[in-house]
């Protein structure tokens, strides 16, 4: 079995990255960006903006991606876990922005054994 890679130019990149943006713009339009807190509180289905550091991404085999946004500028912990069904056009460290519909929360136990609830969102692209 042979198995092709097709690894895009920096030039594809930038137009698909540009496009994104383009569509982020429409989609935005009338979609609230919510605060950390009120995102927590957020009823699901909720449609939201996001923008935030991504902290990391792991792709999965089918097209679909996690990845863990931090919406705070300071040191604190505000995480949110982005269920990414499209393209994620950025990498950790940078600055991401998407549009998506709020899933509730995800509970989960921190390596310092504390139960930690995070948002958790569906966006289907993110983009730096």
């Amino acid at each position: 079995m042979e198995v092709t890679v097709h690894r895009r130019s920096r030039a594809e990149l930038r137009r698909q990255v540009s496009k994104l943006r383009k569509r982020l713009k429409e989609d935005r339009k009338g979609v609230p960006k919510l605060a950390y807190d009120d995102l927590r509180k957020a009823d699901p289905e909720t449609r939201v903006y996001l923008q935030g550091t991504l902290a990391s991404l792991e792709r999965g085999a089918l097209g679909s991606s996690v990845a863990v946004i931090s919406m705070c500028d300071t040191n604190q912990r505000c995480p949110v876990l982005a269920q990414v069904t499209g393209l994620a056009m950025a990498r950790p460290g940078q600055v991401v922005k998407g549009v998506g519909r709020v899933l509730g929360l995800r509970r989960y136990k921190s390596q310092d054994n504390h139960t930690r609830e995070v948002p958790r969102v569906e966006v289907e692209y993110i983009v730096k």
